[in-house]
């Protein structure tokens, strides 16, 4: 599985043509080989940042499409100069651990930690990571997904991600007893010594066009 992330901050005023943009692109994504998916989501903290994340098989499904002639003709006759300003590289990464639900995905949570490179952090960050996230499905309210990416230009880096139904159904499963005494015995303050960014965001809009593979 690659995933990609893009980002950025749409100009003030014109929000209602950005929306516009994403059903086009919506439309235009429908049926490309490889991509199983692909969601848009609005940070709460900062109300013009949009993030794009698609979900492909490979690397090379992704390359494909973006070097396509249909890709360019598509950006041709709705370009974004003006409407949307990146924030942020596009950046890639491997799905260390991704469980999916069927329900509707509707706040995306997400926490991007750069590890510190000392033995055995990485080994006892990703189980953490994984105990956790297997904790939020088990105990959880309106868990959707539940995601560990390791960026793939290394460095450390991972993102580990919770969708949920709701923001209500997030507040309750990181209260639930179970998770909340986890999460105070292991500390990301155990694995890091910089900042951890978190993100809190409404789904835009969201399509599941394939199978998790």
């Amino acid at each position: 599985m690659y995933i990609v992330r893009s980002e950025g901050m749409v100009t003030p005023g014109r929000r209602a043509e950005y929306t516009a943009w994403l059903d086009r692109l919506f439309e235009f994504l429908q049926g490309q080989p490889g991509l199983q998916a692909v969601t848009v989501t609005n940070s709460a903290g900062y109300p013009g940042k949009f993030t794009g994340i698609t979900r492909w098989d490979t690397k090379s499904a992704f390359l494909t499409m973006i070097g396509s002639a249909g890709w360019a003709q598509f950006l041709e006759h709705n370009p974004t100069e003006g409407l949307i300003a990146p924030t942020r590289p596009v950046d890639a990464w491997e799905a260390i651990q991704f469980q999916r639900g069927p329900a509707n995905l509707g706040t995306l949570i997400s926490a991007e930690v750069a590890l510190d490179p000392r033995p055995g952090v990485t080994r006892a960050f990703e189980q953490r990571c994984r105990t956790l996230l297997d904790l939020a499905q088990q105990h959880g309210r309106g868990v959707v997904v539940t995601t560990l990416l390791r960026f793939l230009g290394g460095g450390g880096r991972y993102l580990v991600g919770y969708g949920f139904i709701t923001a209500e159904d997030a507040q309750a499963t990181f209260e639930h007893p179970e998770i909340a005494r986890f999460r105070s015995e292991n500390p990301l303050s155990a694995f890091t010594t910089q900042p951890v960014s978190i993100d809190v965001a409404d789904v835009v809009k969201t399509a599941v066009l394939a199978p998790v593979r």
